[in-house]
């Protein structure tokens, strides 16, 4: 994926993963991150994922920090549920909603230990 990758997602995208086998995000090559994911007037629901190196779409970036949000919620209800995001260029979050219930979702900015080759996640704090 690139910069210019986003989901716009208008109808119901399922992104549920496990504690022993999470959905994982990231660009297919490290050194350029992707855009992020549009829930446009729909419900999502996302569980036991990690995303990684996204929200660098400059033609969506705006607010305070003038980048794009990893996440963004349109209109759209929204729960995450042990969900993480590392290591972004971009915000976490951005949302025009009634609720979001984020439980144990946590986004840092720090190195996340990855294998390169097999690009499969050595992160299990669950």
């Amino acid at each position: 994926m690139n910069n210019t990758v986003n989901l716009l997602v208008y109808g119901k995208l399922l992104i549920e993963g496990s504690k022993d086998k999470p959905v994982y995000f990231n660009a297919y090559e490290t050194n350029i991150a992707w855009g992020g994911i549009e829930y446009i007037n729909t419900t999502a629901n996302l569980s036991f994922c990690i995303f990684n190196n996204g929200g660098a779409d400059q033609e969506k970036e705006f607010g305070h920090s003038h980048s794009q949000p990893v996440l963004m919620f349109n209109e759209s209800d929204a729960a995450l549920d042990h969900c993480f995001l590392f290591d972004n260029p971009g915000k976490a979050f951005q949302y025009y909603i009634k609720t979001i219930p984020i439980l144990l979702t946590i986004k840092q900015q720090f190195s996340f230990p990855v294998n390169r080759k097999t690009r499969k996640s050595q992160f299990s704090t669950y």
